[in-house]
């Protein structure tokens, strides 16, 4: 499809960029129609050792189960956007304001064998919710998250 053909194109581009510099590029999953099973098609299209996923645990809850999704990424997964919703739009809560099953994601994860940095991609307080509290909720969510991992190992 045109769309398809578009981001082909896009990365077909884009690679010799990256292999001048080393530099990895990671595909995130943005919506359904461009979800990590359209990505590995793409990936294994374009077969480059520089080519990987970002995964975003907000726009895979609209459209699919974390664990599912994210177990899809297997060694393709360079790095993670984390963070939670209503299921209804992309929101950027700290993760256990939304409906994400966190257990799910963890279990997931350890089917990657992904070892890299867990990135908190949050930015909606709470209505009257400090900086300070903010901060600290988003601390105690990612230290909640790797127990969650560690009991999925």
């Amino acid at each position: 499809d045109t769309e398809y053909r578009r981001f082909h194109d896009l990365f077909v581009d884009l690679i010799p960029y990256a292999e001048k510099t080393g530099v990895k590029i990671a595909i995130e999953n943005l919506f359904a129609e461009w979800s990590i099973r359209e990505i590995n098609t793409l990936l294994d299209d374009l077969n480059h050792p520089l080519l990987g996923i970002c995964f975003d645990t907000g726009h895979s809850v609209l459209y699919n189960s974390v664990g599912e999704e994210l177990a899809l990424c297997g060694d393709r997964l360079l790095g993670l956007h984390i963070h939670d919703n209503l299921g209804e739009k992309d929101n950027h809560f700290v993760p256990y304001r939304g409906k994400i099953d966190w257990a799910d994601f963890a279990e997931g994860l350890v089917k990657t064998g992904y070892r890299g940095p867990l990135l908190i991609e949050a930015f909606e307080r709470a209505p009257d919710e400090t900086r300070e509290h903010f901060i600290a909720a988003c601390a105690e969510a990612h230290r909640d998250i790797l127990k969650l991992i560690e009991q999925a190992s």
